[in-house]
């Protein structure tokens, strides 16, 4: 978030209404906290996921929420918000996580990116390409054939969403998270699996403050990396050739302005940690 400025007035009203929100770590970056937007809308879709559980035949229903602990979350799209989906989504500790793009870099990208943490944390990390590989045999290989517990799409695509009751289990949640065109929103929805299989469809679209403020707290944390998720840094020079290369999708991940820092020309990086800003801004500008 924030302005393409070097400075930004902070108004009376803005304190009253209790719009700023303390980083709750000194040590934590600047471009980290900057990342707070986007993964707050990841948080805001994830939170949307809602589980019916019955302990007994005659108990109340109660409402689990968030991916399934312990579950299968199938997350289509390996871009840079399908990146961050996986990154949140290990916060849940469910058993598995498949991920599925038709662009291997991608794939390969995102292996290379959690596949340790999530053996550290014991999750099973799938990268499949369903172009290779068919998607419901795969899930049900990986369920012993009762589908997934949660899936997120995270592009726009239509066939993405159209065949997501194929591989879902009974009372899994279908998140459509990636946005189509205008114009293009209304798709075809198996009713039959919906119906059968209890399915809760849902959507989101951006986050709350609380979803921004618990977003830093993750980073603070470290259950979640945001550093990963940095591919461009630039000065408010590169504004407009990034916002350009943004809309051409150049940009495979999220750009960094430092409005104080004046540099030559848009670094491209594979991360952006703490020590990377601050030897970043240990020289204002680079002759």
């Amino acid at each position: 978030g924030g302005h393409l400025a070097e400075y930004v007035l902070i108004t009376e009203e803005i304190l009253e209404a209790d719009c700023l929100l303390p980083i709750p770590d000194p040590a934590l970056p600047y471009s980290h906290a900057a990342t707070s937007e986007p993964i707050s809308c990841v948080i805001s879709a994830q939170d949307h996921h809602m589980h019916l559980t019955q302990n007994e035949r005659l108990a109340p229903r109660s409402v689990l929420k968030g991916l399934k602990p312990g579950g299968v979350t199938v997350i289509i799209g390996a871009g840079a918000m399908g990146r961050m989906h996986v990154d949140l989504s290990m916060s849940y500790a469910p058993r598995a996580v498949i991920v599925a793009d038709f662009i291997d870099e991608r794939l390969e990208r995102t292996q290379a990116l959690f596949g340790a943490r999530a053996k550290q944390l014991g999750i099973a990390l799938f990268t499949i390409n369903p172009s290779k590989v068919d998607l419901k045999e795969f899930v049900g290989e990986q369920t012993n054939h009762h589908g997934a517990d949660d899936a997120i799409i995270a592009v726009g695509s239509r066939q993405a969403i159209e065949s997501a009751g194929d591989y879902l289990g009974i009372g899994a949640v279908l998140n459509l998270f990636g946005g189509l065109k205008k114009g293009e929103g209304i798709v075809g929805l198996d009713t039959i699996a919906i119906h059968y299989k209890a399915i809760n469809v849902t959507g989101s679209s951006g986050g709350s403050p609380w979803d921004i403020a618990r977003a830093l707290e993750l980073m603070a944390s470290g259950q979640i990396n945001p550093a990963v998720h940095i591919t461009r840094i630039g000065d408010l020079e590169h504004a407009i050739d990034l916002l350009k290369m943004v809309k051409a999708q150049q940009i495979d991940g999220k750009a960094i302005v430092y409005p104080h820092r004046r540099t030559k020309e848009i670094r491209t990086v594979q991360s952006w940690t703490a020590e990377d800003e601050q030897v970043y801004l240990e020289g204002l500008t680079e002759q």
